[in-house]
């Protein structure tokens, strides 16, 4: 019973270890696109979310609006291809 179990674990290991590269590839294809939509949506309402800020109290908010709208639209895109990787999902 021993050898079964320390047999399923261990094809349970190299089963974990071939699917890690393609779910981090998923992960960073849906969290690039999802940054980039929002970003583009901030970007393109630049008065609605120069009015967010302000209501928040954020100084300078259409500079913040024009900061945080790019970095999400563009990191986005470095994200989708692959660049910057390690960059861009630290920028909270």
């Amino acid at each position: 019973m021993s050898a079964l179990v320390e047999k399923f674990y261990r094809w349970l290991i190299a089963l974990g270890s071939a699917l890690r590269s393609p779910l981090l590839l998923a992960v960073r294809l849906f969290w690039g696109w999802q940054f980039f939509l929002t970003g583009k949506g901030k970007l393109m309402d630049l008065a609605k979310t120069t009015r967010f800020f302000d209501s928040l109290g954020i100084p300078f908010p259409h500079a913040q609006a024009v900061l945080a709208g790019s970095l999400e639209c563009f990191g986005g895109l470095l994200l989708l291809i692959g660049l910057a990787t390690r960059l861009i999902p630290s920028r909270s």
